[in-house]
């Protein structure tokens, strides 16, 4: 008789796979099989355990303390109040949208974070990596274990407000997905001299997921800001441009993306796959449509593309890797932030290396674009 499988059942699992009897992947902040069916991506309640008091630290030597619930905070520690000034400081202005934007994400954002626990917990958690990536002489041995810790206890409590959209939790259920937007490119950058050429496709695959969800929560959060007559944190002219270089710098890639459909169609590919990346290139010169300010970019064509891409990511098929080089090429354009310094290049020479000698040809607009010679690797 053949011996059992391993224990595979998912313990963080959402709800519905839980009701569905499905394993769930777990991925946050919206699973797999709830993204795939566009539907609200709720994680099952757990047993509270009780643990005992302990008093403050003024500097805590791993985080600054458990993510509570909904409630607003009694008091920040010294450790805290030292992250959000520098947050108020350099962090927000750092994003270099637009003036709307950078003092929505300094007001507002620090007025509703006192309140949301989960909201401020990746206030306080970009904070670090910020200080880490600008390589700050204020960065310690407590903000990199603070970061090492991660943020599942976050956006588990997200996916909890997510799913009970109110007049309070909003505006920070709407800004949430930014923030764990910026902290996977940002995580992504730390430390990367240390990871192989499959590790860095494979965060990358990840970070597209976590952006992934983003579309779901607006569509959420949009109609219950209608609805209540909630006013968004920023105007539109904060988000979109109307500048003529940047929109042509649109159109050359709108093009080159474009001269990618002959590459689809004369690959060894079979129909559905050929398809499949068909459909990606038409998504993603959609969402070059968008126009999106230049460091909101990167964020635009993550939002919609589908799970069979994905897949096809992960499977290394490499007309799949010649259209995320070509996305490499949007965040080269944003070097200069912070979060995305390194990624572009990296990007692109990391499929570079993984890609057959056959597609060079299909990789010379981002390898141009990123002033990598074709000998670079």
């Amino acid at each position: 008789m053949p011996s059992r499988r391993p224990h595979t059942k998912s313990r963080a699992g959402c709800k519905r796979c839980k009701e569905k009897h499905i394993k769930c992947d777990e991925a946050q902040p919206v699973c797999g099989a709830c993204a795939r069916y566009n539907v609200p991506c709720v994680p099952k309640p757990s047993r509270s355990r009780a643990k005992p008091a302990s008093s403050a630290q003024s500097q805590p030597s791993v985080s600054p303390g458990p993510i509570q619930g909904a409630e607003s905070r009694s008091s920040i520690t010294v450790w805290e109040f030292g992250l959000l000034h520098h947050w108020i400081l350099h962090v927000a202005d750092s994003f270099n949208v637009s003036r709307g934007f950078c003092d929505a994400w300094r007001n507002h954002a620090i007025k509703d974070a006192v309140q949301h626990d989960f909201f401020l917990h990746m206030i306080l958690m970009l904070s670090c990596l910020h200080l880490a990536l600008t390589k700050s002489p204020s960065f310690t041995e407590a903000h990199r274990a603070f970061i090492l810790e991660g943020c599942s206890v976050a956006t588990a409590r997200f996916r909890i407000e997510a799913g009970n959209i109110n007049d309070s939790n909003c505006q920070v259920v709407r800004g949430f997905p930014f923030l764990l937007s910026i902290y996977g490119f940002a995580l992504g950058q730390l430390d990367c001299e240390d990871k192989s050429d499959e590790a860095v496709l494979d965060e990358m695959i990840h970070i597209l997921i976590l952006i992934k969800g983003n579309s779901l929560i607006r569509d959420t959060t949009n109609p219950w800001m209608q609805l209540r007559g909630l006013e968004a944190w920023m105007d539109e002219k904060d988000v979109f441009t109307n500048d003529p270089n940047e929109l042509q710098s649109d159109l050359d890639l709108v093009r080159a993306v474009g001269d990618l459909e002959r590459w689809i169609d004369s690959s060894d590919d079979d129909l559905a796959v050929k398809a499949s990346n068909t459909n990606t290139v038409n998504l993603f010169k959609g969402a070059l449509d968008f126009h999106l300010k230049l460091n909101l970019r990167p964020l635009a064509w993550p939002n919609v593309i589908q799970n069979d891409y994905l897949d096809l990511l992960r499977q290394r098929n490499p007309m799949a890797m010649v259209i995320l080089a070509h996305y490499a090429v949007i965040l080269g354009q944003c070097s200069s932030q912070w979060w995305c310094s390194n990624w572009g290049v990296q990007l692109v020479s990391v499929i570079a290396s993984l890609l057959p000698e056959k597609y060079t040809g299909a990789m010379a607009y981002p390898r141009r674009m990123l002033n990598l010679n074709p000998d670079r690797q």
